[in-house]
């Protein structure tokens, strides 16, 4: 059975990782194209920027709630706080950029 819910835990990951990413890509895409700035051009930074904001949601609320719990550990805030410093500057680029060149 712990195979079992390891392999559920994994295609669980695998969708919230699918959804999470879209949403927030939808998102951001919507923002910038209302700034007018092409987001073909920083697909990249914003796809690593979207995925570490991700990774923080699941290690810090969604791994609590899946079908294999067992050893899961917040990060710390410090650590919290630095990935979601860098996402959000990576975010930022593309208008940096757009509004400086």
């Amino acid at each position: 059975m712990r195979k079992v819910g390891i392999l559920f835990e994994f295609v669980r990951v695998l969708i919230l990782l699918f959804f999470l990413t879209a949403i927030l890509y939808f998102l951001l895409r919507t923002l910038y194209e209302t700034i007018g700035i092409e987001t073909e051009n920083y697909l990249y930074i914003l796809t690593f920027a979207i995925l570490l904001v991700v990774y923080v949601i699941y290690t810090n609320k969604l791994q609590f709630t899946g079908f294999y719990t067992k050893g899961a550990k917040k990060m710390p805030p410090k650590i919290t706080w630095s990935i979601l410093s860098i996402s959000f500057l990576l975010i930022s680029v593309p208008i940096i950029i757009n509004y400086i060149g």
